[in-house]
């Protein structure tokens, strides 16, 4: 596998709602450093509650794997409601630790 062979130790955007699944990434390349995987249309679209459960989802994984920083999977769009970044930091913050 070309990607797994290239020598680079991270990737960054990791999006969910591309089909890109941490742990599925985690099996296949499980020495890579996995960053995103909170959506930026679900920061830009979805309730605070689709915020909180999908920051917890991917804390979760991370807690289970080793190498995986959770973020935002591209950027926050501008426009972007402020309750739903406040979500995404006190989320984290709250469960960071689980």
């Amino acid at each position: 596998d070309l990607f797994g062979k290239s020598g680079v130790d991270g990737y960054y955007e990791i999006d969910r709602r591309a089909g890109m699944d941490l742990r599925k990434l985690r099996e296949r390349f499980p020495n890579l450093v996995l960053i995103g995987n909170i959506s930026s249309h679900t920061l830009y679209c979805g309730s605070r509650e689709d915020v909180e459960a999908e920051v917890r989802s991917c804390l979760e994984e991370a807690k289970r794997s080793r190498g995986i920083i959770v973020g935002v999977s591209n950027y926050i769009v501008p426009g972007t409601p402020k309750e739903n970044i406040d979500t995404l930091i006190e989320t984290i913050r709250k469960h960071r630790k689980m």
